[in-house]
């Protein structure tokens, strides 16, 4: 018999997450059970402050244009549309829902009541330190359909 030998890596894999949504819901579950949404919050704080720092560095810039690349990417790798608007001093982008909270629902669970601050309070951080302000304009916590805005400011 002849043998195959196969030269697979990792990075040969299309990017997949899903099950991410599940656990990062799961977690947030856990933490608003135990500490409460101030919990909640002071978690996604600390950890976009950390895995979020590089983005968060290019926008100390004044420049919009990181954050919209990573948006326009973050949505391409979860295969979900999403509408951009970008000038200087402003950027909206809006999905008729979220994919997480789709996937969630597809496997018959329900979204945490603070699912909402993977949106709110993660985009806020990001902003902390530079010139730019978050506003959740809409969400619909039954789909997670939500239209967002980042807009300029000054900072002292």
């Amino acid at each position: 018999m002849a043998k195959q030998i196969l030269d697979v890596r990792a990075t040969d894999n299309e990017y997949f997450h899903q099950d991410f949504h599940l656990s990062m819901n799961m977690l947030l579950d856990y933490i608003l059970e135990k500490y409460g949404n101030e919990g909640v919050i002071e978690y996604l704080k600390d950890f976009t402050k950390a895995y979020h720092k590089p983005l968060r560095a290019q926008l100390k810039n004044g420049n919009l244009q990181p954050l919209m690349i990573y948006i326009k990417e973050l949505y391409k790798k979860e295969k979900w549309e999403v509408k951009i608007t970008k000038t200087t001093d402003k950027l909206q982008f809006s999905i008729n829902s979220c994919p997480g909270m789709t996937y969630i629902l597809s496997k018959k669970m329900t979204p945490s009541a603070a699912y909402i601050e993977t949106y709110r309070t993660v985009y806020q951080s990001i902003c902390e330190g530079t010139p730019f302000l978050y506003e959740l304009i809409k969400f619909d916590k039954e789909t997670g359909k939500s239209i967002h805005l980042f807009t300029r400011r000054d900072i002292k």
